[in-house]
C-alpha cells in the first residue's frame, strides 16, 4: 500500500514538473510513456497468458492506453 502511493506521489509530482515545462522535462514524458504502456502490457498479458486477471481488470488498463497516446503527442509536439 504505501509503496503505491509514493510510485502514484512521485508520478504525480513528476507529470506536475511537465505541465510546467513540458519541453524541459521531455524525459519524464518518456518515462510516462513507458510506465503506461507497461500496464497495459502486463495487465493484459496476465489476462491472456496466466487467466490470473479477470477482463475487467485487464480493461481498467485502456485508460492508460489513453495516456499512452497522449504522452506520444506530447513527445511530437515538443521535439526539438
Amino acid at each position: 500500500g504505501q509503496v503505491a502511493l509514493l510510485a502514484i506521489a512521485l508520478l504525480g509530482y513528476g507529470y506536475w514538473m511537465v505541465a510546467r515545462d513540458p519541453i524541459a522535462n521531455r524525459g519524464i514524458i518518456v518515462l510516462g510513456l513507458i510506465g503506461k504502456v507497461g500496464v497495459v502490457c502486463i495487465m493484459f498479458g496476465h489476462y491472456l497468458l496466466a487467466s490470473d486477471v479477470n477482463v475487467h481488470l485487464a480493461s481498467l488498463s485502456i485508460g492508460d492506453l489513453i495516456y499512452s497516446a497522449l504522452f506520444l503527442r506530447a513527445l511530437q509536439a515538443t521535439a526539438r
